[in-house]
């Protein structure tokens, strides 16, 4: 029988592993790194959800940044400009649906059991994935 020390030893190891959020490239599936990446968005620091976002993303969220330092807005961490990103809670959603498969690339549609509708693009990089979210342009200061 293990010695109660070993025993809370695993225990800790095993509350220490669940509670750290994986990355995008720990991710099997598009569809688990979609809702993992959502539970991020919801649960998470934005600074923690930046390894799941694909490049054009990236670029999008630091177009926002430049432009919010242009305004004068002290708030330059890019990620911080995904709060206002509309993403479902994981309750809210009622279906994932693969609409489209390439060799690098996965189109999600998710609807949400109040019936809104929205795609999700996701990119294969190495063994996992990244979320590529349609990020509307923000105006360029006049």
């Amino acid at each position: 029988m293990p010695s109660l020390k070993k025993l809370f030893a695993l225990l800790f190891t095993l509350l220490l592993t669940s509670c750290s959020s994986p990355e995008a490239n720990d991710v099997g599936s598009p569809e688990t790194a979609l809702t993992t990446f959502i539970s991020a968005m919801h649960y998470g620091s934005t600074d923690d959800i930046w390894t799941f976002l694909g490049p054009n993303t990236r670029s999008a969220l630091e177009a926002r940044v430049n432009s919010a330092r242009a305004l004068g807005i002290d708030e330059t961490r890019p990620a911080f400009f995904l709060i206002p990103t509309w993403l479902p809670t994981e309750a809210e959603i009622e279906t994932v649906e693969r609409l489209e498969t390439t060799e690098n690339t996965t189109t999600l549609q998710i609807t949400t059991y109040l019936g809104h509708i929205s795609e999700v693009m996701i990119l294969r990089v190495e063994e996992g994935w990244q979320i590529e979210l349609n990020i509307p342009d923000v105006p360029s200061p006049q």
